[in-house]
């Protein structure tokens, strides 16, 4: 048996375990912006009260999108060690995902 073949039997229930972490950080991020509020109104000074008037609540949405995209790097990065940075398509998909 190889050896990584071998790490990915003794790992397999942490690389579980971060694939559901990172799941679960992008349906957090999908509800984040499913609560992104949006500017209504016919007249410009319309647009900009009520975009105004939401500042409190695009920031919380902001914040909440920088923490779980912050989150979502660290666990894609401990994915790809965990299944081997020697393996070429792990390399790709790490540069493929952090390079966006």
């Amino acid at each position: 048996m190889q050896a990584s073949q071998t790490l990915l039997r003794n790992n397999r229930g942490s690389l579980a375990a971060l694939g559901y972490g990172v799941a679960g950080v992008a349906l957090l991020a999908i509800v984040a912006l499913l609560h992104h509020p949006v500017g209504y109104g016919r007249q410009s000074l319309e647009i900009l009260a009520s975009i105004q008037s939401q500042a409190r609540v695009d920031q919380l949405v902001h914040a909440v999108l920088a923490a779980v995209f912050r989150f979502l790097a660290i666990a894609i990065v401990s994915f790809a060690m965990r299944l081997g940075l020697w393996r070429v398509t792990v390399i790709t998909g790490l540069v493929h995902f952090e390079g966006r």
